[in-house]
């Protein structure tokens, strides 16, 4: 694809800088006078220093020095060619790109059944799909799952039922983002599959793989082609009235489509959940079945304890520890799960805390703030904390204590903690010395 100068200036000229950064990127900008101010994505920053210019997007870091236009941002956060970022970028300010390479003829449906008969002949390429995939032969002939010689293929049909791609997947592609590729000129982010949408919950994944692992488990699983971080505004509408659950991959990226996709769907879905992924656990939904050998059962629980979407909530823990928690919101709830975790309970039914009252003693419907109180003491616990450490350990701690007493890192603590002490009612009757009562829940042997 060109990138002709004229077309730069007219792609630059449309483009909502703003709205491209923090819709697209999940950038948090601040007004600084004539550029966007927000925290390096590409070094540690505890302050803003990194810079965007409000007129074309260029940014430059005053920390670490990184910098560059928009385009390169893009790619550079994607793993992508610039070339691929140019369309993106161009995609988002509405102007057309037109390709200069030939559109490749999609292939027919005797083609694609050959490539099926392939993937069955062939053993080895079998066995990735069964074993490391974990998809069964039903779940592959269902969905048309291939093998054309040199990639897996997978079909993509819109709704009419017309073949409009063929995505085509290989294991350990380097780079990365050369993993699954579409046919040139059809490569047009898709909705996949499109059945999905026919039903009243859905489970929004980061890759068609994990999507069909899911259904095939008979989670009712979707996914966008384009990964996690490249959803299409026109795709909302899809979604109104549904409840949306995201399990995207738990790293880096996987956050900040959450993060992004959540903000979308915030303004049509009934509601917006995301999951909240075992303590340690690195991966995908794929994964999550495979590598760990969990059951439908299990992931049937991870949904039930799904959280509400809150934007800017940091679930996924970055690398290193500091007193054996991460510096995120997800590892402030941990912190007070250690601290409070005996007495303080989430009760979904009811969209409410319990906490134990010693003095009664019994449960008590928490009407009081006491969780917020006890949100507070989280933090006024580390500042503690930072007084018996010293060098980096101390430094990061002190930082992230003064960033963790803002209103909303207090309340992505309190909805974090949710997950991780959530009960179901009945279980408060499971024990013959508990008794449910309309204050709360009284020991009868107390």
């Amino acid at each position: 694809m060109a990138e002709p100068k004229t077309l730069r200036t007219k792609v630059l000229a449309a483009l909502d800088v703003e709205r491209f950064y923090t819709e697209v990127e999940g950038l948090e900008l601040v007004d600084g006078g004539e550029q966007w101010m927000a925290r390096c994505p590409f070094h540690s920053d505890s302050t803003p220093s990194f810079a965007i210019r409000k007129t074309d997007g260029v940014y430059n870091c005053f920390g670490c020095g990184a910098k560059g236009s928009v385009f390169d941002y893009h790619a550079k956060q994607h793993s992508q060619s610039f070339a691929e970022a140019f369309s993106v970028v161009a995609e988002f300010a509405g102007v057309e790109v037109e390709e200069t390479e030939a559109a490749v003829e999609l292939p027919g449906a005797a083609e694609v059944e050959r490539w099926q008969r392939n993937l069955f002949k062939n053993g080895p390429r079998h066995r990735v799909l069964n074993e490391q995939r974990g998809l069964n032969d039903e779940t592959l002939r269902e969905y048309g799952i291939g093998w054309d010689g040199d990639r897996y293929t997978i079909p993509i049909y819109d709704a009419d039922g017309a073949l409009v791609n063929v995505r085509r997947y290989l294991p350990n592609a380097k780079p990365a983002h050369f993993k699954t590729v579409g046919l040139k000129g059809h490569n047009g982010r898709r909705l996949y599959p499109l059945a999905a949408l026919k039903g009243d919950l859905i489970l929004l994944t980061e890759g068609e793989l994990d999507a069909l692992i899911c259904r095939q488990f008979a989670f009712n699983a979707l996914t966008g082609t384009g990964g996690a971080l490249n959803w299409l505004p026109t795709w909302n509408e899809l979604f109104r009235g549904k409840d949306v659950i995201i399990a995207y991959d738990n790293d880096r990226e996987g956050a900040k489509g959450t993060d992004k996709v959540g903000k979308f769907l915030l303004t049509v879905a009934k509601s917006v959940k995301r999951i909240v992924w075992p303590e340690g656990f690195k991966k995908d939904a794929t994964d999550y079945f495979v590598a760990y050998k969990k059951t439908a059962a299990d992931f049937a629980e991870l949904l039930d304890a799904a959280i509400d979407f809150v934007p800017g909530v940091e679930v996924e823990t970055p690398d290193g520890l500091v007193g054996g928690f991460a510096l995120s919101d997800l590892g402030n709830a941990e912190r007070m799960v250690k601290m409070y975790g005996e007495n303080l309970r989430y009760v979904d039914a009811w969209n409410k805390f319990i906490v134990w009252d010693d003095d009664c003693p019994k449960w008590k419907v928490d009407d009081v703030k006491t969780t917020v109180k006890r949100a507070f003491a989280v933090v006024r616990g580390m500042k503690e904390e930072v007084k018996s450490l010293d060098g980096k350990d101390q430094d990061l701690l002190t930082k992230w204590a003064l960033i963790s007493e803002s209103e909303r890192k207090l309340s992505a603590m309190v909805t974090l903690t949710k997950a991780k002490v959530s009960l179901h009612p009945e279980k408060l009757n499971r024990d013959p010395l508990l008794l449910n009562t309309p204050s709360g829940v009284v020991r009868l042997d107390s």
